[in-house]
């Protein structure tokens, strides 16, 4: 039997998994920025602990990197959506 969600519970209280785009701001990188990396889990910990009263010891989180070309806005892949919006700004101007 599993136990129900109980604020400041920690055997109960969630775990997190987040799902970051694979970008970087450095030419041809192929992950995330190590920086964004490490504080991500940092940040969410935090959060655990802050909201629910999950001990940072206990905190689980899981980091996944998405390619660009899996993830859309509306029903328009990222990559696309973004050459939309690029070229948008420029026709503004």
């Amino acid at each position: 039997m599993r136990a129900a969600f109980a604020p400041g519970n920690a055997a109960t209280t969630p775990n997190v998994n987040v799902k970051a785009t694979r970008e970087s701001s450095a030419p041809g990188a192929s992950d995330t920025v190590p920086e964004r990396k490490k504080a991500l889990p940092k940040a969410v910990t935090h959060l655990l602990h802050e909201i629910v009263g999950r001990p940072p010891r206990l905190a689980f989180v899981l980091l996944e990197e998405v390619e660009l070309e899996n993830v859309s806005v509306g029903s328009i892949i990222t990559l696309e959506h973004r050459q939309q919006l690029t070229r948008s700004k420029h026709q503004a101007e």
